[in-house]
Order: structure tokens, then C-alpha cells, then sequence
């Protein structure tokens, strides 16, 4: 069988002639929610070289590269809280703007220095900026996404041809160091048309609930959502830690992804919503981060010896006990749901004669479309005010499926199955979200 493979796009400046941002080598474009609230929002973001280096082809250790990022408001409407992060400095962003007209923009400056590991691990420096922003007065823009720029490190240097290969992004000895004392979400048992997940969760995380508990107890949920969302902030820094050039900037994009979709969905369902949200999310992490991928316990692969489910009718939705002193989540399907459920099962029953990854694939599938069906009946139920805020909702899922891929890919390098079983997840587990939304 004959497969063709396209590469990563090259992103060359020519004279004073910076890349088309639509024409599909990053620099954003069109946000999906300006029409759901009647603007025209669109931003285009470009990161370039500001000069290139003394040797005129490669930088040398210690030698400062310089970067300009480019922002334009290439929409009808302003803009305002312009935001600028860049992958090589964290969480901290790199400069703010109050407001961008339509048609105005704004450039920031960023330096790195060459490092060690760029010259004799890495032989180049990669990075990508990312812009957050708010239009009609508050109303949360969707991330947007620069081109990445190599440039090369050291006199062997060079640029790789495809992002994401099959070498090692996450350091192993920051990651997968915790041995059985890391969070857990275990498939324990399903049939009936239920599953059960047990969580396990580890000493620091259990704090943290603990924490958020009395918070919820004493009536503040607010403060549990914060209290949840700097434990995940400090694991999110594990995780950049950890990572190489190519892999902080999948972390960057993925956690400003996750953080706008947890905000859709808290203005829906409310904070104790977004708090057992936030609080499944860093069991996960803690999980992934110290669980070697081939056994991580809540994989419908690796359970499916003992798992035998069928679509009867019950109760749908997920019920998340942690904030009920219990340590489960429960999920019950119906409908759509357990049509879809019932039918990956199927094909993983007959996983000889699929891929798993082909499985997961299809499972997404399947997954999009039981969400979209339920989403439809109470879209229809809701006044106008209230469709936005759906529209906004599930418009976030898909930009967080769109950050999480390339940082799973990274994570999970050569384990095409475990990528899309996770991503296959991402979309059961927001069906299961429609219960509270509703």
C-alpha cells in the first residue's frame, strides 16, 4: 500500500513580506465564536527572526536570538486584553495590549539565549507564540496560534523536516518518577449500561481536595475552582519542566485550549461544575505524568477482557462523587450515548481486524456525533441568550481537541492508539457534561 505523508509548512520571510495568516501556516484567522454573538473577529499572529545570526547561518551557544510577534486585529470589530505568550517563557506573557482596532496591530519583542541543549541535543531552537483576547466587552476570544520558527543551533545545526518525531519530548527523569503514589482513574467494572471509575488519588492531590471540599462545604465554590486551578497551574509547570522546545510549546496551547473550554463550560453549569472538571483534569495529568503509557489504567484497551456492556436503559450523565466523599465517578448511558458506547465496543471486540488507533478514530467519531445529538435537543430548549453561551461551549471542545493532539502526540510518541483513545475521550466525557449544562 502506497501512503503519502505531508511535512511541517516552512515559514520563510521574504524582504518586508510576512506569511498570509490564512494561508494555513498558523497565524490564526477567523474566530469561530465572533458570528454565535454578532462580531466580526478575526487576528492574525505572525513570530519572526528579527535579524538573523552573526555567523550568518546558525546562532552560537549563549548568542541571543531576537523575535518580533506581530498581532492584527484583521476583523470588523476591536479587540481588547490582548495577550502575548511565547512557548520559551512559560506561563508569564511576554507583553500586553488594553486594546487593538480593526486594522491596527502591535508587535512584541522576545529573546532567547542559546542554550546548551540547543546546540548539543536539540541542534536548532524552535518556538510558537500564542494570543488570548476578549471582544464585545468581555466575551472570551478563542487562542490563537502563530507559525513556529526554527532557527538553527550551533555550527552543526539543522532544521528537522517533521515536528514530533519518534524521539523522547518529555524528560523522563522529571516525568514518570512517582512510582504507585500518583493519582489514578481505574476502569473497575461496566455492564449494565454503567461504568465505574475508581480514583486514586495521591497524597499532594487529595489535599488539594480536601481543601476545595471545606471551601464547597462552607458555600464558597468560587474559592474551590481556585484552589483546584493552581494545583493544575504547578502540574502544568511539571510538565513544561519537563518538556523540549517543540513539546512546551504543545503545553502552552494545550493549557490555554483546556482553560478557555473549563470557562465555556463554568458559565454554563456553574463553579462546582468547573471544579470537578479541573479536579478529573489533574487526577489525569498526575496519572499520565507518572504512569508508564503501555498500562495506564482507565484505557478501554487495556480493559477489554473485563468489560462486557450493554445499552440498557438507565440514567445518563456522570455523577463525579469526589466532592461527596466518595472516590468514583460514575457514568450512565443511553440514547445516543450508549449507541455509541455499545458500537466502540464492538469494534474493539473486533480489534483483529482493526487498528486500535482506527477504533479510537472511528470512536470519535461516534463520541461527536452522540454529543452533537443531545446538544441539539437542549440547544433547541434554550432561549437566545442561552444558546451562545452552548454555542461558545462546544465550539471550545474543539479547540481544545485541536491543542490537545499535538501535546498527546508528543507525550505519547509512536502510540498512535493512546493519542486517540485520550481524544476519543475528551468528546465521552463532554456528552457526559450535558446533564449538569441541561
Amino acid at each position: 500500500t502506497e501512503h503519502s505523508y505531508p511535512s511541517n509548512p516552512a515559514v520563510a520571510k521574504t524582504g518586508n513580506k510576512t506569511p498570509d495568516p490564512n494561508d494555513g501556516d498558523g497565524g490564526g484567522g477567523k474566530d469561530p465564536l465572533g458570528p454565535i454573538y454578532g462580531y466580526d473577529v478575526a487576528v492574525s499572529i505572525i513570530k519572526a527572526e528579527a535579524h538573523g545570526p552573526a555567523q550568518e547561518d546558525w546562532y552560537a551557544l549563549n548568542e541571543n536570538v531576537d523575535y518580533t510577534v506581530t498581532v492584527k486585529n484583521t476583523g470588523k470589530d476591536p479587540i481588547e486584553n490582548v495577550t502575548v505568550y511565547d512557548s520559551l517563557n512559560g506561563f508569564t506573557p511576554i507583553g500586553t495590549v488594553g486594546s487593538l482596532a480593526p486594522g491596527e496591530e502591535k508587535t512584541f519583542s522576545f529573546t532567547w539565549k542559546v542554550t546548551p541543549y540547543n546546540v548539543d541535543v536539540m541542534h536548532y531552537v524552535v518556538n510558537q507564540a500564542t494570543v488570548t483576547y476578549t471582544f464585545g466587552g468581555g466575551i472570551n476570544g478563542t487562542p490563537m496560534t502563530s507559525n513556529k520558527v526554527y532557527v538553527k543551533a550551533g555550527e552543526n545545526g539543522y532544521i528537522p523536516i517533521i515536528d514530533g518525531g519518534g524521539d523522547e519530548h518529555f524528560d523522563p527523569e522529571i516525568l514518570h518518577t512517582a512510582g504507585d503514589s500518583c493519582c489514578a482513574l481505574t476502569l473497575q467494572y461496566a455492564g449494565d449500561g454503567t461504568a465505574y471509575y475508581e480514583v486514586t488519588l495521591c497524597g499532594e492531590h487529595q489535599k488539594v481536595l480536601d481543601e476545595a471540599k471545606a471551601a464547597a462545604d462552607a458555600g464558597d465554590w468560587s474559592k474551590a475552582v481556585e484552589l483546584i486551578r493552581t494545583a493544575l497551574d504547578e502540574f502544568y509547570g511539571v510538565y513544561y519542566e519537563a518538556a523540549d522546545e517543540e513539546a512546551k510549546a504543545a503545553v502552552i496551547n494545550e493549557r490555554l485550549a483546556f482553560y478557555a473550554h473549563v470557562g465555556a463550560y463554568q458559565t454554563l453549569a456553574g463553579d462546582r461544575a468547573a471544579a470537578e472538571k479541573m479536579m478529573l483534569k489533574l487526577i489525569q495529568m498526575c496519572c499520565m505524568a507518572n504512569t508508564a503509557q503501555e498500562t495506564l489504567p482507565d484505557s478501554l484497551e487495556n480493559a477489554l477482557n473485563s468489560i462486557g456492556m450493554t445499552g440498557t436503559e438507565t440514567k445518563a450523565g456522570r455523577t463525579v462523587g469526589l466532592f461527596d466523599g466518595k472516590n468514583e465517578v460514575t457514568e450512565g448511558y443511553e440514547g445516543p450515548d450508549a449507541r455509541a458506547l455499545n458500537d466502540v465496543l464492538d469494534l474493539l471486540g473486533q480489534a483483529k481486524n482493526y487498528d486500535f488507533n482506527d477504533v479510537f478514530e472511528r470512536g470519535q467519531i461516534l463520541w461527536q456525533a452522540s454529543l452533537d445529538e443531545s446538544v441539539n435537543a437542549i440547544y433547541k430548549a434554550a432561549d437566545r441568550e442561552q444558546r451562545k453561551l452552548i454555542a461558545a461551549w462546544r465550539i471550545s471542545l474543539d479547540t481544545l481537541y485541536h491543542g490537545e493532539r499535538p501535546f498527546l502526540e508528543l507525550l505519547y510518541p509512536g502510540n498512535d492508539a493512546l493519542t486517540e483513545e485520550v481524544l476519543m475521550n475528551l468528546y465521552k466525557d463532554t456528552a457526559m457534561d450535558k446533564v449538569q449544562i441541561k
